[in-house]
């Protein structure tokens, strides 16, 4: 009897003990579980914190279109990386991680501009507007470049590797509406042609290149030629930043929006 009731109190006790066990483990792996969600979620809210100040640095009241120009840049930098990621990890990233830029101009109206400059006197000197060199071509001087950079800015440009070289320093580019914007499918207002302006930031925005071609005595005589693209003038204009908005789900700037003063 007494053998029976020490066998039952020995597996009440192990019985007991395992619950205890057990209760100990889940209780430490719900503990180790919300810990590790916790530094996820902080990990994630330090990346938002550091992605928005990138863009939180353009929210001004007064800027010049080269910061814009810069915002602009990133975003769709941004953009296209989801667009990379979203072919190896599937998606991931949403559309909440795109970020929307969109600029709002006073006139749908850009200038481009080209200077010809010839030497006189040993002074160099620009002809005046509609004035050049007499039987030059665009094309004669290197400026079949067009053809190369920028997918469709030879296609908005008043400049043609056919036109007589000469100074023309208010070419206008129609960019069809007042306000552009940069999304990450390229379907936003205006998009192709803002684009088409993105990539010739860097690339023939000005251009100084030297074309001794003739007597330096000559008055018709030139030596270098400028042009300034349609994005060169966006570049000097001002604007302000009037609205940034926030993704619910990431916490991360989705949109930031310039309007020109």
């Amino acid at each position: 009897m007494d053998s029976s009731l020490s066998k039952a109190l020995i597996m009440i006790a192990s019985v007991l003990l395992a619950i205890i066990v057990i209760g100990f483990m889940t209780f430490t792996f719900r503990r180790t579980g919300d810990w590790a969600t916790t530094q996820d979620d902080e990990m994630l809210t330090k990346q938002a914190a550091e992605f928005n100040q990138q863009f939180e640095a353009y929210d001004k009241d007064l800027m010049y279109g080269v910061d814009v120009i810069s915002c602009l840049n990133k975003a769709k930098s941004n953009n296209d990386q989801i667009i990379d990621e979203r072919k190896i990890n599937g998606d991931k990233y949403d559309d909440s991680y795109q970020v929307i830029v969109a600029v709002q101009l006073k006139s749908s109206e850009l200038n481009e501009s080209m200077t010809v400059y010839y030497i006189e006197n040993m002074k160099v000197r620009a002809y005046d507007e509609g004035e050049g060199p007499s039987g030059v071509y665009l094309k004669d001087v290197g400026f079949d470049f067009m053809k190369k950079k920028g997918r469709y800015y030879k296609e908005i440009s008043q400049f043609k590797e056919d036109n007589l070289l000469c100074s023309s320093p208010n070419n206008k580019i129609d960019l069809k509406t007042k306000k552009l914007e940069l999304t990450k499918d390229g379907n936003g207002n205006g998009e192709e042609r803002l684009r088409t302006l993105l990539e010739v930031s860097n690339t023939i925005s000005e251009i100084k290149s030297n074309l001794n071609k003739e007597e330096s005595g000559n008055v018709n005589s030139w030596t270098k030629v400028e042009f300034r693209s349609a994005l060169y003038d966006l570049k000097t204009r001002k604007f302000k930043c009037t609205n940034i908005e926030y993704s619910a789900q990431t916490g991360r700037i989705n949109k930031i929006e310039f309007e020109e003063m």
